[in-house]
């Protein structure tokens, strides 16, 4: 067994160097993994969360394994309310959030995976009463800590669940955009290059892409600003914060972009792309409607490509969303699995239950709405006195 601290919120900040330096010998980790995304998301949205940040270490106290987890007061079905560890990120319920965080996972050094993983479900179940359920969310279904617990669930714990969440598309980059065009639907293929020479004949500049922190306020006051005129969302001061404290770290380490076109000095498609290693994540992007005869949006999408590509970048990452550009654009995919673990309170069984019997009626409700009610119909016709 290796050697676990609680790490405090002072500490959290302390850890920042070894955490950089784990990364580095995990198994396929992703930028939502990075010190600086779960510590300015735990910053500014911690209200009402209690932090709950392992640390495993070897005999050596070398640090070899993370879980960033915090616990929140969750309703159980608007009955009474329950105590979930979850990762910090992402909560049980759209109104705890905070932000989304595309992946989560525990991290561990490759070479001492399986202990961390032993060790922290050891941690789990000795923790009766510090919380009734534990909710592991968006882990990629090819994370070696989602494979261990997989195989090993039905020994540690008398309640669990595991569900498949969203699909989430992905694209392999080749040496050249126009390699990778190739790749596409010759119908999808031909509609984005005759965008982007219709863009090409009408505006001389292309694609900005923020250089500076001091530029990045200027970029984010013009994102915010799209993303409510397009989605009719507001940004609430935590997240306009957290967005930025994310980008202005992440800048130094060239882990942030921000990327935006403009027509006549006005913003006309902005995205925020993070990147981690040979990875590239398109994570939130938002047009100008009033330029939306230019296809701002395609146009943005091509010169992406075309500068990650230059930049050596070999994956891109679409990230959770339904849109058609996105399967249309990525053509691999993988899932996400969200897994549910009891512990023996009478506030976990209950909610195992309760939660049993919602999903029963969720599926059977489905069926329902799906069902051909004309084949009814047309057999009691068959059945009607001629």
């Amino acid at each position: 067994m290796l050697n676990y601290a609680i790490v405090n919120e002072d500490n959290f900040l302390i850890l920042r160097d070894e955490w950089e330096s784990l990364l580095k010998e995990a198994d396929d980790p992703d930028f939502f993994s990075t010190w600086e995304w779960n510590y300015y998301w735990w910053k500014n949205f911690k209200e009402n969360k209690i932090l709950l940040l392992l640390t495993f270490r070897d005999n050596d106290n070398n640090l070899v394994g993370i879980f960033p987890g915090c616990i929140i007061k969750h309703s159980c079905f608007g009955l009474f309310k329950i105590k979930v560890l979850q990762f910090i990120g992402r909560g049980i319920d759209k109104n705890s959030i905070g932000e989304y965080s595309d992946f989560l996972d525990v991290i561990a050094h490759r070479k001492f995976k399986n202990k961390v993983y032993e060790s922290l479900i050891q941690y789990f179940k000795s923790q009766n009463g510090q919380f009734d359920i534990i909710y592991l969310n968006v882990l990629k279904e090819t994370s070696t800590f989602f494979l261990y617990l997989k195989n090993n669930i039905n020994n540690s714990f008398k309640l669990s669940r595991i569900e498949k969440g969203p699909l989430v598309y992905f694209a392999a980059l080749p040496d050249s955009i126009d390699e990778y065009l190739t790749n596409l639907s010759s119908s999808f293929r031909a509609t984005m290059r005759r965008k982007v020479r219709k863009w090409e004949k009408n505006f001389q500049d292309r694609l900005f892409v923020v250089q500076d922190n001091q530029a990045i306020i200027d970029f984010y006051n013009n994102f915010f600003r799209l993303v409510h005129k397009r989605h009719q969302k507001i940004m609430n001061e935590e997240r306009v914060i957290f967005h930025q404290d994310v980008a202005n770290f992440s800048l130094t380490r060239n882990r942030f972009w921000g990327i935006f076109t403009k027509i006549d000095d006005a913003y006309s498609a902005v995205a925020v792309i993070y990147s981690y290693r040979d990875k590239a994540y398109f994570y939130q992007h938002a047009i100008n409607p009033q330029y939306a005869k230019y296809s701002p949006g395609t146009v943005l999408l091509y010169y992406t490509f075309e500068k990650i590509i230059k930049d050596g970048i070999n994956r891109f990452e679409f990230l959770q969303g339904r849109y058609d550009y996105k399967k249309q654009m990525g053509k691999e995919h993988h899932y996400l699995v969200n897994i549910y673990l009891g512990s023996e309170s009478i506030k976990s069984k209950i909610y195992f239950f309760l939660y049993a019997i919602s999903r029963m009626i969720k599926e059977s409700a489905k069926k329902f709405m799906k069902w051909d009610w004309s084949l009814i119909k047309k057999e009691q016709g068959d059945k009607s006195p001629q």
